[in-house]
């Protein structure tokens, strides 16, 4: 999927470059010997090329080679890749990459080999050869492929050994579900009578696949008598000790006299369709302070409910678990009342279990309902391949929810609560979750850090005044960026980003009151020269946290978690023009690595200390080879117009290929006539853009009508939320009727309704005064289409309203009115009828000024500001 998004100089893209895991200097090979290095640069190779895989194929040719030495190597050659595979996904040999649609995830190349020499090792390996290859993916393999190759091979080995690795496998038994099928059944295909008693036991185990096969297995190893199953004993010591580690992973811990309630919390201020709304909570009731119940959900979530707001029902806990098994029993059901927001964060969720299934379940068995933890538990249990999904899902769950609240406490400056749920984080438990590490960090930084905003805090603009005039230029730098780690930005829209200008405040939040500077801001107002980048180079390294996070959307549980030195790169790289402080290849480093990185990086600033702001913007246009840094040096030399950039940008066009559109568009943004020449070239390119700026830049500057009848080709063609919107100001500014009328052409186009821009594109063509504008825009106030709804203030009630499109197309003109009238969205229906009508006789006033000539009651319009269609993918 993709969405529309604004380009602006403020929203800095930075987690991407972290979400690649870094290459340290220390990785070396897995597994030890010739196989092991051979598997290493042949690893290499494929992450590097992305084609020539390992020659896996020969390798499991050669484990039934008459040559033992041969099916020796050849097996050690394949637990090597299995080894090195695994380990790589983690290391930094082979990054993992973002997929580019909704939801899409990442994938690595070394997961994806992982996998495919799993499938090919379980339909061919055979043989003793085989056998370390099968223990390591029975022991060590997280992945559900790995295990379930293991199993296929069983049958094919034969060894000494074998007899051991069954009773290991049946043992415990396996968690991986194939695997422990296959060693039951095959202990029983191999006669293995010392087994029997075990897998007599098994014949009641939770999960239907390992007691079915050790039911049907058991008359084979002479078991006769057969116990029946009862739900209430088969929890295994394994299973129970994962349930008390769920229980763990709560941040409270519920009291023994706790009871369940069903809450239906109403707020009379919240309303949808005119009525209020109603939120429901199922959990414990921990405590009531005052007029307030403080409640554990099922999320794991606490809520503080007002008594006056809140009914609630009493619910015994059994009764509960029997609920959610039965909502699990129905996909749509279990995604709109056992996640956290229904569909939206359920999307993201597995679906073998849900934190309500978990937390209940583990409940449960701590009070003795033992078969009613059972039935909530043991259906997901076998809709899992592994039994260690269990612990690893509800991690991952739980760990959200609490990641998510440690870095609300954080931005809120509540540092005593974000390092409580940090340390929650760094328990065992949460070992293997993807933001322990930051927690670890962060919980030892807000330690270090318990003067932020108290003793160490940001002066008012009048107390920086005063002491900037006291502090030389290098001081002035130091005192700021040493303050950046108290920089609390806030993100406004989704998909969007953190605005790094955002107003800083003493008291917090979003709506502080007690003004102070924002460092930031500051160190881009003090237009620091290359010479003077060297005070700021020790913030490079400088990794505090800043109690700023972003995200994709906020029902995805990905979070960034911004630091000072992104804040310090972003500022030492825009002086300099170009990327000198590569923070990536700055993370990938050792100690002393680094230390010689920042020197580098000195070392710069001193070479090119007498270099003009304007020469550094050529020089890196001239010299990168870097797509990103060379479209951000060319978008600031074209914004400032300099003189020959134009030519700059033609002569390096070729060194960027798979960005020609963009390049001609700065080429004609650049507004240079010496131009022309080459866009009468690329008019004639097989690149639909290259030729839509071209006929662009041909009509502005060249000959009578040169590139309209191209443009207008590429526009009939155009969806009208496309190229369309581009080429409404250049049309608009010809002023000829042709040209006018083509412009107008876009109100025909199925797209241009919903386009992100038509509100401005409708103010602009407005001002031409044409009749098929007039008539588009009388037609859109009367449109019955369902618009939503609009919440605010009518006559001092929060209200909710119900719109329909003709509310947003008039919420449009009164923007664009001179006079202030405003049109109130949140008023009946009636009267917003009523306004409408008015509107309609009012643009006919206007348009009929406008075609005679004479001043309307309209607003200048803002230059378009066109969204660009980007990636939306978190």
């Amino acid at each position: 999927m993709r969405a529309k998004l604004f380009s602006t100089r403020w929203l800095v893209i930075v987690s991407l470059l972290f979400v690649a895991r870094v290459v340290r200097a220390e990785v070396q090979p897995e597994s030890a010997g010739a196989e092991g290095a051979r598997a290493f640069r042949d690893l290499a190779v494929l992450y590097e090329s992305g084609k020539t895989e390992p020659p896996f194929s020969k390798e499991l040719d050669d484990l039934a080679d008459g040559d033992a030495a041969k099916r020796e190597s050849a097996g050690r050659y394949l637990l090597a890749l299995f080894r090195q595979s695994f380990a790589d996904e983690s290391n930094g040999r082979a990054e993992w990459q973002r997929l580019p649609f909704w939801g899409g995830g990442s994938e690595s190349p070394a997961r994806d080999f992982h996998k495919k020499l799993a499938e090919a090792f379980g339909e061919k390996a055979r043989g003793e050869a085989a056998l370390d290859a099968v223990l390591w993916l029975s022991e060590h393999d997280e992945l559900p492929e790995g295990p379930a190759a293991a199993a296929k091979v069983l049958p094919r080995i034969d060894s000494p050994r074998m007899e051991k690795v069954l009773a290991d496998l049946v043992a415990q038994p396996h968690p991986n579900a194939a695997l422990a099928v296959a060693a039951i059944e095959e202990a029983a295909r191999r006669k293995l009578a010392a087994l029997g008693p075990r897998i007599r036991e098994l014949c009641g185990h939770y999960r239907d696949g390992v007691r079915a096969a050790a039911r049907k297995t058991a008359p084979m190893l002479g078991i006769r008598d057969v116990p029946d199953f009862k739900p209430a004993d088969a929890f295994s010591p394994w299973l129970i000790a994962q349930l008390d580690a769920i229980r763990r992973m709560v941040p409270v811990k519920v009291p023994a006299t706790a009871e369940w309630f069903d809450f239906e919390h109403t707020d009379p201020r919240n309303t949808r369709n005119g009525k209020p709304w109603t939120e429901h909570y199922s959990g414990w009731l921990l405590t009531e302070k005052g007029d307030t119940s403080e409640v554990l959900t099922w999320f794991g979530d606490t809520a503080s409910l007002p008594n006056a707001q809140t009914k609630r029902a009493a619910r015994k806990l059994a009764d509960v678990a029997h609920e959610i098994a039965r909502l699990q029993s129905s996909r749509e059901a279990a995604r709109e009342r056992l996640s956290p927001r229904g569909g939206l964060t359920a999307q993201f969720e597995p679906s073998a279990i849900s934190t309500p299934a978990g937390l209940v379940a583990a409940w449960c068995f701590e009070r003795s309902e033992r078969e009613a933890a059972a039935a909530v538990l043991f259906p997901c249990l076998n809709a899992m391949q592994d039994d260690r999904w269990l612990t690893r899902i509800l991690r991952d769950q739980l760990g959200h929810r609490c990641h998510q609240e440690m870095l609300g406490a954080f931005s809120n400056r509540d540092y005593a609560r974000g390092i409580a749920l940090a340390d929650h984080l760094s328990q065992p438990v949460f070992d293997g979750y993807q933001y322990q590490d930051r927690a670890k960090i962060l919980a030892a930084q807000l330690r270090a850090r318990a003067d932020d905003f108290k003793t160490f805090k940001l002066p008012t603009p009048e107390e920086w005044n005063t002491l900037r005039e006291t502090l030389p230029r290098a001081e002035q730098a130091k005192y700021l960026a040493a303050r950046l780690r108290l920089l609390n930005c806030f993100q406004w829209s989704q998909p969007g980003g953190v605005n790094y200008e955002d107003p800083q405040s003493a008291d917090g939040g979003v709506a502080g009151r007690a003004k102070v500077i924002n460092p930031f801001v500051e160190l881009r107002t003090m237009k620091l020269t290359v010479a003077e980048l060297p005070v700021l180079v020790p913030s490079l390294a400088d990794e505090n946290f800043l109690p700023t996070f972003s995200y994709w959307r906020d029902f995805h549980p990905a979070r960034t978690l911004h630091q000072v030195n992104w804040l310090a790169a972003e500022i030492v790289n825009d002086v300099a023009k170009r990327d000198i402080a590569e923070l990536k290849k700055y993370q990938s480093l050792d100690e002393a690595g680094r230390r010689r990185h920042l020197e580098s990086v000195l070392a710069w600033c001193s070479a090119n200390a007498a270099k003009s702001r304007t020469n550094l913007l050529l020089a890196t246009l001239r010299e990168t080879k870097e797509w990103r840094e060379f479209s951000r040096a060319a978008a600031e030399a074209v914004r400032e117009k300099l003189a020959g950039v134009a030519t700059v940008l033609i002569e390096r066009a070729a060194a960027f290929p798979d960005s020609q559109d963009d390049i001609a568009e700065m080429v004609y943004r650049a507004g240079d006539r010496e131009a022309v020449g080459t866009a009468r070239q690329w008019i004639r390119s097989t690149s639909e853009g290259v030729r839509f700026w071209a006929a662009l830049a041909l009509l502005r500057d060249g000959e009578k009508d040169e590139g309209f009848a191209e443009l207008k080709a590429l526009l009939t063609k155009d969806s009208g939320d496309n190229r369309y919107p581009l080429a409404i100001e250049p049309l608009i500014a010809r002023k000829d009727e042709v040209s006018l009328a083509l412009a107008c052409g876009i109100l025909k186009k199925k797209d241009f309704r919903g386009s992100f821009s038509a509100g401005e594109i409708l103010h602009h063509l407005a001002l031409t005064g044409r009749k098929e504008v007039l008539d588009f825009l009388t037609a859109a106030l009367d449109d019955p289409a369902d618009d939503g709804t609009y919440s605010g203030e009518w006559q001092g009630k929060r209200v909710e309203r119900k719109q329909v499109r003709g509310d947003r197309v008039a919420g449009w003109i009164a923007d664009w009115r001179s006079d202030g009238w405003t049109y109130e969205k949140v008023a009946p229906p009636k009267e917003r009828a009523a306004k409408r009508e008015e509107l309609k006789r009012w643009l006919a006033e206007q348009f009929a000024l406008l075609r005679a000539g004479k001043p309307a009651a309209f607003k200048a319009p803002p230059p378009l500001r066109v969204p660009r269609w980007q990636l939306d993918a978190p």
